[in-house]
């Protein structure tokens, strides 16, 4: 082990002299293009590809070229990152404006080019704040009050973990930030993920910086108490998830939901032309109302984000007849569709939900708008609509003020629509108000690219983090029944029609992170803001 270490430093060191050789402007031309490589390379990371591995070599790598420069130099080195992470890692966005907004291939890859760089602004906010206060607070601490060595990189590598949290949280709480490509989204298959029910993705994500950071300072700083502290803390954090694995925080019921999901794989071209319309309902009718031996005791049927290319107004009378149909039968019936009832002047992405125990029709609205495809900024708004011709662009959020579930059968179930099950703090609720969680989506938007899979990874994460199994009927896959260890339970590929049938378990209780999530994300930032003030006053007074 100290042999293989002791060649590693040595090809490292011979690295770095080999560089330092060279003219200024070749020393930056590779360090930027190693910086973009290693941003579309991370992407390698996250599903469908999953080599986690990568994590622990290329964030180190980030660190390292942000451990000593000023914060201007920080900013464009973690932009040219980003711009590969990004522009890797969601090229899918231009494939859904393209063929969901028929627009050009040209204007598509433009606007996508857009996304990917507010995208890549947001994450260099982490990595400013954090050159601010290494500079301002931590150099200060060793220069002037000489602390211990080995406490200020402990605190070193515990700032800079924060600072990166803290970005990734603010991008899902920004209109027009995209809260994709996670760092603790890579873990939802390894040893970590234990976490997930306690801390969330974003205390996932907070380890993996943790991990990175230390690896960074321990290739590089041959102080050995220093090397001995990081290698502490990495162990217990492995060693914390080893004696967690067997805690469940939330309690298996002796009751489960028997769900018939649909997926019947039609193509947005045929799904929104008219001639076609009539073909979609009898497909999806016919899913509805099939019975056979395993087809017994179906409690809810469920059909897939806007499963047929009208409004409600338009198919509101099928929906009802085919509702009441079902209800002899003893199933709820939830649909996705273009809701142009609930308002004259707007037009809601929705859920209808009609109970087979006779309660009023349930209406949910998608609470989050999918970028160019459901919702354009206000500054490019009269572009969008005038020059684009983007369809949906105008769809409304939900108003409503608090987070609902769906009473069907006598169960409880929390609704998503797709772009939905990406934000943390908005699915742990409805999980606190509901027996299972229920998604619903258009898989076809992004073709057969990796989106569909991240999607589906982060549908697990959210399954882990509320402790809660899930449901998710998609149009043309991936659709499945995940249990709450994240664990898909039964599934249908992609591309195919057909129906998925299983019990869906049900579980009581709540996560810490359901429960304490606002704690969670106040400690982070107050911890954040403590150094960042302590730093200003540190600064001045040098000054």
């Amino acid at each position: 082990m100290r042999l293989a270490l002791y060649a590693l430093e040595r090809l490292l060191s011979e690295i770095n002299n080999f560089i330092l050789k060279l003219p200024k402007k070749m020393q930056n031309l590779i360090i930027f293009t190693s910086l973009l490589l290693s941003g579309i390379l991370l992407v390698f990371g996250f599903a469908p590809y999953n080599h986690v591995w990568l994590s622990i070599i290329i964030l180190p790598f980030l660190y390292v070229c942000l451990s000593k420069v000023s914060i201007k130099i920080a900013f464009v080195r973690t932009y040219i990152f980003a711009l590969g992470l990004y522009g890797f890692g969601i090229y899918w966005l231009g494939i859904s404006i393209h063929n969901f907004s028929n627009i050009s291939l040209i204007m598509s890859i433009v606007m996508t080019i857009f996304v990917v760089i507010i995208q890549s602004f947001y994450f260099c906010i982490g990595t400013v704040l954090f050159v601010y206060i290494k500079r301002s607070l931590l150099d200060t601490l060793w220069t002037d009050l000489k602390l211990n060595k080995a406490f200020i990189s402990i605190l070193e590598i515990s700032i800079f973990a924060s600072v990166m949290t803290f970005s990734e949280f603010f991008r899902t709480t920004h209109v027009v930030a995209m809260p994709w490509l996670l760092m603790g989204y890579m873990h939802t298959d390894t040893s970590l993920s234990i976490f997930a029910p306690i801390i969330g993705v974003y205390g996932l994500s907070w380890i993996t910086y943790i991990v990175s950071a230390g690896i960074g300072i321990f290739l590089f700083n041959k102080h050995i108490p220093t090397r001995l502290s990081i290698l502490s803390l990495v162990l217990s954090i492995l060693v914390l998830s080893l004696v967690m694995k067997n805690i469940a925080w939330t309690n298996k019921s002796n009751k489960s939901i028997k769900i018939m999901l649909t997926q019947a794989n039609r193509s947005l071209d045929s799904k929104w032309d008219a001639i076609y319309s009539n073909e979609t309902l009898k497909i999806y009718s016919e899913y509805a109302l099939r019975t056979n031996e395993n087809l017994e005791n179906v409690d809810v049927v469920v059909f897939p984000e806007t499963f047929v290319g009208r409004y409600y107004n338009q198919v509101s009378g099928f929906l009802e007849n085919l509702a009441n149909e079902a209800k002899l039968l003893g199933r709820s019936l939830i649909v996705g569709i273009i809701d142009n009832k609930s308002s004259e002047e707007k037009l809601f992405n929705s859920i209808f939900a009609y109970d087979s125990l006779d309660n009023p029709t349930q209406i949910y609205h998608k609470e989050k708008m999918v970028l160019f495809g459901e919702y354009t900024p206000k500054f490019i708004e009269e572009i969008a609509i005038g020059l684009l011709r983007i369809p949906f662009s105008t769809l409304q959020p939900s108003e409503k003020t608090s987070y609902s579930s769906l009473s069907l059968g006598g169960f409880n179930i929390a609704p998503l629509i797709c772009y939905d099950i990406a934000y943390p703090y908005m699915v742990v609720k409805q999980a606190n108000n509901s027996e299972i969680l229920l998604e619903i989506l258009e898989g076809a938007w992004f073709k057969d690219s990796i989106q569909r899979y991240q999607h589906l990874q982060i549908s697990r994460m959210r399954a882990m983090e509320s402790g809660k199994a899930l449901a998710r009927s998609s149009s043309d896959g991936i659709t499945a029944i995940i249990d709450r260890d994240g664990d898909i339970i039964k599934s249908l590929p992609s591309f195919t029609s057909g129906i998925l049938v299983g019990e869906v378990p049900i579980y009581t209780g709540e996560t810490p992170f359901s429960k304490y999530y606002n704690i969670i994300i106040g400690i982070l930032g107050i911890h954040i803001l403590s150094f960042f003030i302590i730093g200003i006053f540190l600064k001045f007074r040098r000054k």
